[in-house]
């Protein structure tokens, strides 16, 4: 599905690159970033983020840099990685770009690319039943809550329980 580029009103969804890494370090490396996400280390390195940018992705997971579309400056990222009922989306933003309706135009602009190369494409997101930034961007772009799901081990802000959303393509 990765075709290049992704262009909304603002911003420009593109591969990450080398250039990405400093700002993907400082974001991750940031509580208020990285105590919302699961799998991403804590503190975070520029290492880290090398690892994650520049490696070989296995199967079909989609990584897209979210940058400014007039200075390309790097403001989060955003994915879709196969899962059990279609594809999951992940994301987040730099703690300075957050509250600025970014990610919403970033997830739907990549919402719709995937709309037309896989029609009928279910996207799922989980989130900590307390971060409702996120919940507002997964209901801006068409997302429903459809139950409280337990996982396997408490996340780093203490539940054992994470919220699932889903949209349906079209």
């Amino acid at each position: 599905m990765n075709a290049g580029t992704i262009r909304t009103a603002r911003l420009r969804l593109r591969p990450p690159c080398e250039a990405d890494v400093p700002r993907v370090a400082e974001a991750l490396d940031d509580w208020t970033v990285a105590g919302w996400l699961s799998r991403t280390p804590y503190p975070y390195t520029e290492a880290d983020a090398r690892q994650f940018l520049l490696a070989p992705q296995p199967g079909s997971r989609e990584r897209w840099a979210v940058a400014d579309g007039a200075s390309d400056r790097l403001l989060g990222l955003v994915t879709l990685e196969p899962c059990a009922e279609g594809r999951e989306a992940g994301y987040w933003l730099h703690p300075d770009a957050q509250g600025h309706g970014f990610m919403a135009e970033a997830l739907a602009g990549l919402l719709a690319l995937a709309d037309t190369a896989e029609p009928g494409l279910i996207v799922v997101a989980t989130i900590h039943p307390d971060n409702y930034p996120s919940r507002r961007v997964l209901e801006r772009c068409g997302f429903r809550f459809v139950e409280e799901r337990p996982i396997d081990r408490p996340r780093r802000r203490g539940t054992g329980q994470v919220h699932l959303y889903r949209r349906n393509s079209g």
